[in-house]
């Protein structure tokens, strides 16, 4: 009897996988920026902004990464968020991990431009 519970427990949790999470890098930063540069979601009205965010996570999604797992709208805007702020404090370089040089100034061009707007 303690086979079954054993055996019962372990169908059980392969069921409950865990989300693994998106890991941002300079490269996916890049696309990230363009599209928001592309659609300006922090600009869309009342009611439909997370739709927005959402439409950048899915034009991320269609590319192809590897198998990296999905992002979502919510991800997207904490990490633009994120970069903005950074952006703000004058701490890019802070977000320096691998990477190119040319990566990392085309972020540095994007959130720019971005924070232009």
């Amino acid at each position: 009897m303690d086979e079954s519970r054993q055996g019962s427990s372990t169908a059980g949790s392969a069921r409950h996988k865990s989300k693994v999470a998106y890991r941002f890098d300079v490269r996916s930063d890049v696309l990230m920026l363009r599209r928001i540069l592309d659609t300006l979601p922090f600009r869309a009205g009342h009611g439909n902004t997370m739709r927005a965010w959402a439409s950048v996570a899915e034009s991320m999604n269609s590319d192809d990464f590897g198998g990296r797992p999905l992002v979502d709208g919510s991800s997207i805007k904490r990490r633009f968020d994120a970069l903005l702020e950074s952006f703000r404090r004058g701490e890019m370089d802070v977000l320096r991990s691998s990477g190119t040089e040319a990566e990392y100034s085309s972020r540095n061009q994007l959130i720019t431009q971005i924070a232009a707007q």
